[in-house]
Formats: C-alpha cells, structure tokens, sequence
C-alpha cells in the first residue's frame, strides 16, 4: 500500500476495509 496517502485518505480506506471492527458491514457491503 502506498504511504503516499493524506491521513483522511487513509483513515477513510481503514474504515472501508473494518479496521474498526465493523467487518460485518463490510462483508454485508460486498
């Protein structure tokens, strides 16, 4: 992954993928 990234950027891309735990939402997403 790039670090090229804005900190918004990266925190939204985390947020994409559950970082914060909600995998759920995520796999419910897809």
């Amino acid at each position: 992954m790039e670090l090229e990234m804005n900190p918004e950027e990266y925190a939204d891309i985390l947020e994409t993928f559950g970082s914060k735990g909600d995998r759920n939402e995520y796999t419910r997403d897809n």
